[in-house]
């Protein structure tokens, strides 16, 4: 056995020498060595702080190897090198890479592909999660029809393989731990966050477990195709549309007097209201009709049906709004539809065929509005003379289907109207000869009209508007006594 030298002896004195001060005043064995003693608590403290020391060396190493990357990517072999060649650990990757198993200074850690480091070893579990009606946890599955409002609460088991829970919080409430069950209020449906604390082999651990509730009808009593009150509030009643952004004559639409319709509820409990179409058209034309129109339909929407005070802002009915109701059979129709090519396919045009409008190829969303204000762009080539190099890659994205419960669901209820009304976003339609670049519209059918041909042609067409508002989740909406109608609507509790 090696000799303790001089400073290891004074050492093993000074503490003997507080031990027996320590118990000459008083404090007992237990007080010193009990779970809660005074040495027990210093040991863990010392504990605590070797570990966090280790811990920050695995996250300095996470920061090294990261910065090895041009993407700042965390690589899981070049951290094994950085934390083996650099930080006198050891380290390894699993069968994917990671986590990355590490030890430094006798503590053991994982890191994940984002550079997370975490205690190895047990974590908090949640089993048995469920959503009742009683407020002590128990009881079976809450049915998925619960009125909005309505009390409910979740309620789950936690537990710590080798080690106990200490705490469990809950983002969006009071968590009670009613007899061995943890349980949480809720009113609304969404995804409620736990975090689970306890002390394991290697310290404390934490998990995240989200627990999703879908329980409650969202907006109760209100049916897609019901009419809502709504009444826009704005500044002005009258948007002056000009020729040189519409390629078509000077026009002022006027804000006229509507009815609107619940168009969707969504899962978030917000709610969207489409208008019937407005009694007087809009008209557009050629490559500026084409390449503003989005943004013209959007903006004359926004300027006469918003309601600033309430913090709601209007723009046109688009293309999203239309296909999201679109069933299988819907969505069939439009793949099999075909001109010269079928849907989502390419026909190439070349030379005189091959002019193309400014806004085509720069953003393949067909709702975007894409200017941040109306272009005066037209068309490639200005010049108007086409040249044989010239080429058009077109991509077919227009269709033509019916708009019935077969292709539409419920959205058939709003989205079919015996009225013409433009659907904010443009589509290309490949014909044999050349590309038709155009303003999609619907009436009984899902349709377009053509702007700008890519043989250099022209033409113009009109079409009512259809604006749309989304009132948030926390706006309440009282349904109507009796039959709902456009003399009885649904009232919003602004």
């Amino acid at each position: 056995m090696k000799k303790l030298n001089q400073r290891g002896i004074t050492l093993i004195a000074l503490v003997i020498t507080i031990i027996v001060l320590l118990i000459l005043a008083g404090v007992s064995i237990a007080m010193l060595t009990g779970q809660n003693g005074i040495l027990t608590q210093a040991n863990n403290a010392k504990d605590e702080t070797e570990q966090a020391n280790a811990k920050e060396k695995v996250e300095s190493a996470v920061i090294a190897t990261m910065s090895q990357s041009k993407r700042g990517t965390l690589d899981a072999d070049k951290l094994v090198a950085e934390i083996t060649n650099n930080y006198g650990g050891q380290a390894e990757t699993t069968a994917g890479g990671f986590p990355v198993t590490v030890t430094i200074d006798g503590k053991s850690f994982t890191v994940d592909e984002n550079g997370t480091v975490e205690l190895s070893g047990a974590k908090p579990q949640v089993t048995e999660a469920k959503v009742v009606t009683s407020a002590d946890g128990t009881g079976n599955e809450a049915a998925d029809d619960q009125a909005e409002g309505t009390t409910l609460y979740i309620s789950f088991k936690a537990s710590l393989e080798n080690g106990t829970i200490s705490s469990v919080t809950c983002d969006k409430g009071t968590v009670e731990n009613k007899n061995g069950i943890y349980v949480t209020k809720v009113t609304a449906n969404g995804t409620y966050t736990f975090t689970i604390t306890g002390t394991g082999e290697n310290g404390e651990v934490t998990s995240t477990i989200p627990i999703k509730v879908s329980k409650y009808e969202s907006r109760s009593g209100i049916k897609v195709g019901d009419y809502v009150n709504y009444t826009p509030n704005v500044a002005s009643t009258s948007y002056s549309l000009l020729g040189t952004q519409s390629e078509y004559s000077d026009q002022t639409i006027s804000q006229e007097s509507l009815k609107w319709r619940v168009l969707r509820k969504n899962a978030d409990g917000s709610i969207d209201l489409i208008a019937d179409p407005t009694s007087k058209p809009v008209y557009f034309q050629g490559a500026l009709g084409y390449n503003n129109g989005v943004y013209l339909l959007n903006d004359i929407c926004e300027k006469l049906y918003s309601n600033t005070s309430k913090n709601v802002t209007a723009r046109s009915v688009n293309l999203d709004d239309m296909e999201k109701w679109l069933t299988d059979a819907g969505k069939n129709a439009r793949a099999n539809y075909s001109n010269a090519v079928k849907y989502g396919e390419t026909k190439t045009y070349t030379g005189g065929k091959a002019y193309i409008p400014d806004i085509y190829g720069k953003t393949e969303n067909e709702n975007d509005k894409y200017y941040s204000t109306p272009t005066t762009n037209t068309y490639t080539p200005e010049s108007g003379k086409a040249t044989a190099s010239d080429t058009l890659d077109a991509k077919q994205t227009y269709y033509y289907i019916s708009i019935n419960s077969t292709n539409y669901g419920d959205g058939a209820k709003v989205l079919n109207n015996s009225n013409y009304y433009w659907v904010a976003a443009r589509y290309v339609n490949c014909n044999s000869d050349n590309a038709y670049f155009g303003l999609r519209f619907a009436f009984r059918y899902m349709d377009g009209d053509n702007m700008f041909y890519s043989n250099n042609r022209t033409t113009n067409s009109y079409h009512r508007l259809r604006p749309v508002v989304s009132l948030r989740s926390d706006v309440q909406i009282t349904p109507s006594t009796g039959t709902n109608g456009t003399d009885n609507p649904h009232t919003i509790d602004w």
